[in-house]
């Protein structure tokens, strides 16, 4: 999709009549209804220019985002933040950050976690354990001064918690600091460090640790974003009863996503 978001529009609007039988389409029509005063009538009867106009109108209106909050009767919206990214503007507390540790953990590689730990924290967490866990406490810190909601994951299908030790994991830091880390168990090992790692920061800032297990990423390559998984129907508990024992302290909320 074009980033303008006039030639996104002009995009998207010859397609409408495709997607009426979506659930998507069915809650940009309720918005359309609830919020923008806009029948979802006109969107088929009336001109292009004449709905984004009256979209716009009501948008633009200094009383908006408070009719919206009032309307919509929530009390507060759980965000999900990159562990890098700027909370300043974060002033509503009604807007509670959250902590999304998929790039530490699972895409430490492709997210290139090292130069953006390096870049936010001023450490060189390539070259030691402590400097990588200095980081990581570091954001949590920040993170518990927003007064964050929890700190969360998503985890593939079959995923196994395993126990790891520093002289394993250092090696893997090395190769991960230097774009090195290919093999696939070599990446599952470093997973269950971090994750292991997240939830001790979990556990000292008291916050839960949300585990989202059963996304099967990247399968569909072709697929639009957010549209590139398959969700399986093998997933369980068994694979983190390591963890939850080990750490009974921490709240662990559970999602299991599957083919259902």
């Amino acid at each position: 999709l074009p980033d303008d978001p006039d030639e996104r529009i002009d995009y998207v609007w010859p397609h409408l009549p495709n997607l009426r039988g979506t659930v998507q389409f069915d809650w940009m029509m309720g918005i359309s209804e609830v919020f923008l005063d806009i029948p979802r009538g006109d969107w088929f009867s009336k001109p292009k220019s004449e709905i984004i106009s009256r979209a716009q109108k009501v948008i633009q209106n200094k009383d908006y985002e408070k009719r919206v909050w009032e309307r919509s009767n929530v009390k507060q919206v759980y965000l999900t933040n990159q562990f890098d990214e700027d909370l300043s503007t974060v002033k509503d507390d009604r807007l509670v950050p959250c902590l999304r540790t998929d790039d530490l953990v699972f895409n430490a590689d492709s997210a290139k976690s090292i130069a953006r730990l390096d870049k936010l924290t001023g450490l060189k967490t390539g070259e030691s354990l402590k400097n990588w866990r200095a980081a990581l406490t570091k954001i949590f810190d920040t993170f518990r001064e927003k007064k964050m909601g929890y700190a969360a994951v998503g985890l593939p299908p079959s995923f196994i918690v395993m126990e790891t030790t520093d002289d394993r994991i250092e090696p893997l830091l090395k190769k991960l600091a230097a774009g090195e880390m290919r093999d696939a168990q070599a990446k599952r090992l470093w997973a269950s460090f971090a994750i292991e790692e997240i939830t001790r920061q979990c556990q000292r800032v008291k916050t839960p640790y949300c585990l989202m297990a059963g996304a099967d990423r990247g399968v569909y390559e072709q697929g639009v974003p957010s549209g590139q998984d398959l969700f399986r129907c093998d997933s369980h508990l068994r694979g983190y009863d390591w963890l939850l024992n080990k750490y009974p302290e921490v709240r662990f909320p559970f999602m299991v996503v599957s083919d259902t």
